[in-house]
C-alpha cells in the first residue's frame, strides 16, 4: 500500500486515492518545500456513506430528474427512477451541495433547480428529499431595467466557485446538470431567474451559505453563442429562510 511521488516541484498538493467499491480518500493540502521529503501520509479508503431520497417538483414526483452532489474535491451524478427516487453510494464523509433538475423543466418554461446542503457520515445513510426542504427567497429589482433588445438573467452562485459566469451556456441550461464535472454549473449555481422588462427577478429555495448574485445581459447574438455580459455582481449571505430583498443599481 506504499506510494511515492518524486520529484515534486515546491507547492501545495492534494492526494486522492480511488478503488472500485470504496469511497474516495483525500489528504491535504500538503505543502512541499524545495528539497523536502514528507513521509507518513495516510490515505484511508472506507465504504463512505449513502445519499438517497426523492425529487418532487410542485408537489409531484419527478422521474428522470438529474441529481448532482459536489464537494470534497468530487462531483457525482445520479438519475431519479420512475418513482422520483435516487441513490448515490460510496460518498466520502463531508458536507456537499446537492442539486436536482427535472428533465422537462425547460420545456415547460420553468427553470427552477432545487438545491440543498447535505452531510455524509461514514457507514450511514443520509436522506434528502428535494422539493420538501424549503429555503430562502432572493428577489429584487434592477434599475434601470434591462435595455430594449436584451435578455437579462439573475444568477446566484456559491462564492469562490466556478468559472466566469459570462461563459454560461444560456441556451441549454439543462446541460448544467448533466455532467459530473467539478467545473460544471451544477457545482456552483444555486439559483437562476430571468429578469422581466420591469427589472424584477425572484429566486426560490436558496439554502444557507455565502453566495454571489450576478446579473447577466445578452443580446440575441450573445444568447445564440451561449454567452452573456456580466452587468452586476454582489455578495449575498443566507443564514435562514427569511426572504432577501435587493435593489440593484446597474452602472
Amino acid at each position: 500500500g506504499r506510494f511515492e511521488f518524486a520529484p515534486l516541484a515546491p507547492g501545495a498538493y492534494v492526494l486522492r486515492a480511488q478503488l472500485t467499491g470504496y469511497a474516495q480518500a483525500l489528504a491535504g493540502p500538503i505543502e512541499v518545500e524545495e528539497g523536502e521529503k514528507i513521509s507518513g501520509v495516510e490515505l484511508v479508503l472506507g465504504s463512505g456513506g449513502i445519499l438517497r431520497g426523492t425529487v418532487s417538483i410542485a408537489g409531484e414526483v419527478a422521474p428522470g430528474a438529474v441529481v448532482t452532489v459536489v464537494g470534497n474535491g468530487i462531483s457525482r451524478v445520479a438519475t431519479a427512477d420512475r418513482n422520483g427516487q435516487y441513490v448515490l453510494e460510496n460518498l466520502p464523509t463531508g458536507v456537499y451541495l446537492a442539486s436536482a433538475m427535472a428533465p422537462d423543466a425547460l420545456a415547460s418554461g420553468h427553470f427552477a433547480p432545487s438545491h440543498g446542503q447535505v452531510e455524509i457520515r461514514e457507514g450511514q445513510t443520509t436522506v434528502y428529499n428535494f422539493g420538501q426542504q424549503g429555503g430562502a427567497t432572493v428577489e429584487g429589482f434592477c434599475q434601470p431595467p434591462p435595455p430594449s433588445g436584451k435578455l437579462a438573467f439573475a444568477v446566484l452562485r456559491v462564492a469562490g466557485m466556478g468559472p466566469d459566469v459570462a461563459q454560461l451556456n444560456l441556451r441549454d441550461m439543462l446541460s448544467w446538470f448533466a455532467s459530473g464535472d467539478i467545473e460544471s454549473a451544477a457545482a456552483y449555481i444555486v439559483g437562476f431567474a430571468s429578469i422581466d422588462r420591469d427589472g424584477y427577478f425572484r429566486i426560490d429555495d436558496a439554502p444557507p451559505g455565502e453566495y454571489v448574485l450576478d446579473v447577466l445581459y445578452a443580446d440575441l447574438g450573445m444568447f445564440m453563442s451561449r454567452g452573456g455580459q456580466q452587468a452586476f455582481s454582489a455578495p449575498v449571505s443566507i443564514v435562514d429562510d427569511q426572504p432577501i430583498q435587493m435593489d440593484i443599481q446597474i452602472p
